[in-house]
């Protein structure tokens, strides 16, 4: 979970905190998280406007915002006083063990194993970009936010 939990945060998955991830086994013993919908990645909004700059946190506001944080499961009343969040989160990185020694090492060994940005972006725009067809993001696009709003323009002006 250590790696879940810093890869998100390194990669700024805003939704996939607890929204977008998936706690699966297949023994009953061992546990881990599956991430999926990773469209809202590196600060962007899911229209690919970058909502956040980097670096960003769990305590990241919208900018402007009092009450709306970049991650899910946190949010704020008008005071700016943090009324939900995630608890799961919230315990561990209030566990100095883990964020003071499992963290760091787990960070460290993902980032020389090749975990860093510039190997992902190079990865996402040489390699995965390179062997898909336009067509098939295009049409990804069209099923998520177009048909999926029944032809209504106004019900995307959320984006």
């Amino acid at each position: 979970m250590a790696a879940y939990y810093i890869f998100v945060l390194r990669f700024g998955l805003v939704d996939s905190l607890e929204r977008n991830a998936q706690i699966k086994t297949y023994d009953g013993m061992h546990f881990h998280y599956e991430p999926w919908d990773m469209d809202i990645a590196l600060g962007n909004k899911n229209d690919g406007g970058i909502a956040y700059d980097p670096p960003i946190d769990r305590n990241t506001k919208l900018p402007g915002s009092v009450t709306t944080y970049a991650y899910s499961g946190r949010s704020a009343n008008d005071q700016g006083e943090i009324v939900t969040s995630n608890w799961l989160f919230d315990a561990l990185e209030a566990w100095p063990y883990w964020m003071n020694t499992i963290v760091p090492k787990v960070a460290d060994a993902l980032y020389t194993a090749g975990l860093n940005y510039n190997n992902i972006i190079n990865m996402l725009d040489n390699n995965y970009a390179n062997q898909w067809c336009e067509i098939l993001y295009n049409k990804s696009g069209f099923f998520k936010y177009i048909q999926s709003g029944a032809g209504d323009p106004e019900w995307l002006g959320w984006l």
